[in-house]
């Protein structure tokens, strides 16, 4: 499977900006709601930030870690807050600076963001959840921003394929393991509700193979979603596995 993470270079490739690229801070934190801290996963955590200023979130364990970084890149440090750690999937929540305080950021994600990737020169946040299969299994979320909002511009999923037929009366879903299924999406005006289809293709792991005609698979995805807006030149994780 160490072919996988290989996933090709595209064109104009820009490197992205992670957290965990950062030392982490030493700040205040405190847990002030659970039924039980060890067992729960919706803490309601108070953090002081570097200006003094209290700061309100909830996280999926009780020590959260926080990186400084430029996350909206207007040349000011900014907060992303690890709230929930994980082996493939880290996800974060925001705080930008402005003025004197810090803003959360609405990302409109129910948990936060995945993986984050800041990409400085098109000015786009990415978010990189992997379910599988080294990352071929994943949901990517290109994100520009709106002030304090992160809005949806393009997103990319790939997961296993599903055919789904009636027989008699009864709705039959069948999901082929060896078969990879993309969509890449593009948003209206930020609207998830407001979608236009830009490219989708399925992939047999089979008949096709799992090296160099899976990774030209994955770059056609990866160029539909970032078709007109620059391009990384790796993935999250490719970049931290090396």
């Amino acid at each position: 499977m160490a072919a996988l993470l290989a996933l090709p270079l595209l064109a104009g490739a820009e490197k992205a900006v992670r957290p965990h690229d950062r030392e982490p801070l030493t700040l205040p934190m405190e847990v002030l709601d659970s039924p039980n801290v060890e067992l729960s996963s919706a803490l309601i955590m108070c953090m002081t930030a570097p200006n003094g200023q209290t700061l309100h979130f909830i996280a999926g364990f009780s020590s959260p870690v926080v990186y400084a970084l430029d996350v909206n890149f207007d040349g000011v440090e900014d907060l992303a807050v690890l709230v929930s750690p994980g082996g493939t999937n880290e996800v974060y929540r925001l705080f930008i600076h402005q003025g004197e305080h810090y803003v959360p950021v609405d990302d409109g994600q129910e948990a936060g963001l995945c993986n984050p990737a800041f990409f400085p020169d098109s000015g786009l946040v990415l978010s990189r959840g992997v379910s599988g299969l080294a990352g071929a299994l994943h949901e990517d979320m290109l994100f520009r921003w709106e002030d304090a909002r992160l809005l949806p511009l393009r997103s990319a999923e790939c997961g296993a394929y599903v055919e789904e037929y009636s027989q008699e009366g009864a709705l039959i879903t069948k999901k082929w393991a060896d078969m990879l299924h993309a969509k890449v999406y593009a948003y209206q005006d930020g609207n998830l509700w407001d979608k236009t289809l830009v490219f989708e293709e399925t992939f047999n792991m089979t008949t096709q193979g799992m090296e160099e005609a899976l990774n030209a698979f994955q770059k056609r995805e990866q160029e539909a979603l970032w078709q007109g807006l620059g391009a990384p030149e790796t993935m999250p994780e490719e970049d931290e596995n090396g």
